[in-house]
């Protein structure tokens, strides 16, 4: 049985009145056999008339996008979910790439046909709602139930490089041992270069799940360097410290992705980082965050550091706590709970320390704005953190005597 809200049930009930068939698919029904919970859900509906039909039963149960209606996708909006109702399809690979696909709609089809166009086995079992069965022509239980990723299609996986990266993802995430037909598929599609395919969103929004979602990322880049992807990712080859850095990601505990992408790529050259990280994402500001704190990431190795000042100069560039976390991943130092206990009696553990001193204090010195505002804040900001003053009277007196 798949458990879903019950506050979907007038929905599939005024669905089964129209006599039709409402299948729930996907990701929805692996995540409730796992016992894992989503808002997401994918309904697939059979022996249903037209388009403009499913928009006429769903209008009233609110707001509906009909922004996939080419591809037969209706979107509702209802209770805080988020539904997507289709009908059953067949892609016809046309052109290379994620997206040159052929997409044909059918009113009338069986439930074992329309499910060969996913990906893996534990991705295409349905749930029939009238008849409360699960539906499982690839025997997708069995394999989650032994933990194995397995393909659908051989033909059909090999027309989507996407579906390489979904592999390395799934694996990670599930826990998943990698069939071997799909390590050979995937090898050969690599072969092909067919990465090259791919855009740079879709390519990050699949390591983003592998990094942020898995509890062991390190899974899925096993799985990459087994079926030779570092051909692509030629900057992860030949890391020094691979074993290592992998274990570190796995053993972190940070929904930041910077934190996941600088120990991925804590062995790399800056070039090479670089390259990576264009590789993967066009976030301007995810790639100066990652580089910053690859930057930083060995400054506590220096037990000068440790001194109140140094922490606070460390905080002023990047935080304290995030190189903590690349630090005890990677060398699980001792010392290191001892400066995170100072940085956070300092209060500069996650963020740098609070000026006491601002412009408006030297507007009231009778002042004038001006360029030299900025020299004038930053020695002051640098006696603070030296300990020379610690309220803001003594900081007056202090701007007073310079």
């Amino acid at each position: 049985m798949i458990s879903y809200s019950k506050k979907l049930q007038p929905i599939f009930d005024t669905l089964i009145a129209h006599s039709i068939q409402p299948i729930i698919v996907g990701g929805f029904v692996r995540d409730s056999l796992l016992g894992i919970s989503s808002k997401d859900i994918d309904i697939e509906l059979y022996n249903l008339e037209s388009y403009e039909q499913l928009q006429k039963i769903l209008k009233k149960f609110g707001s509906i996008n009909s922004v996939g209606k080419s591809f037969g996708v209706c979107k509702l909006s209802f209770n805080s979910l988020e539904l997507d109702f289709s009908f059953p399809r067949k892609d016809n690979k046309v052109a290379q790439g994620h997206k040159g696909f052929d997409i044909k709609i059918y009113t009338q089809m069986d439930f074992k046909t329309a499910s060969t166009r996913r990906d893996f086995t534990i991705n295409a079992m349905g749930f029939d709602i009238k008849n409360k069965i699960l539906l499982d022509p690839f025997n997708g239980l069995n394999d989650l139930h032994n933990k194995v990723l397995r393909v659908v299609d051989n033909k059909k996986f090999a027309e989507d490089p996407l579906r390489i990266l979904r592999a390395m993802q799934f694996c990670a995430r599930f826990n998943l041992k990698v069939d071997q037909n799909l390590i050979e598929i995937c090898s050969i599609m690599i072969q092909k270069n067919t990465l090259q395919q791919l855009s740079i969103e879709r390519i990050f929004l699949e390591f983003e799940k592998l990094l942020i979602q898995a509890n062991k990322p390190s899974l899925g880049i096993e799985f990459l360097k087994n079926i030779h992807a570092f051909d692509y990712f030629l900057e992860l080859k030949d890391s020094p410290f691979y074993t290592q850095k992998l274990t570190a990601l796995d053993k972190v505990k940070s929904d930041f992705l910077h934190v996941k992408l600088t120990l991925l790529c804590y062995d790399l050259t800056k070039n090479n980082l670089i390259n990576f990280l264009n590789k993967l994402t066009l976030d301007k500001t995810l790639i100066k965050k990652t580089y910053l704190l690859y930057k930083y990431k060995d400054i506590f190795l220096d037990t000068i550091y440790i001194e109140n000042y140094n922490i606070y100069k460390v905080a002023e560039y990047i935080s304290v706590k995030e190189v903590l976390l690349i630090h005890t991943a990677i060398n699980n130092n001792k010392i290191y709970k001892d400066i995170q206990q100072k940085a956070i009696e300092l209060n500069v553990y996650e963020k740098k320390l609070n000026a006491i001193i601002e412009g408006k204090d030297l507007i009231v010195l009778g002042l004038k704005p001006s360029p030299k505002f900025s020299i004038i804040l930053k020695k002051c900001y640098e006696a603070q953190m030296k300990g020379e003053f610690n309220t803001k009277e003594e900081g007056i007196k202090w701007l007073k005597n310079i």
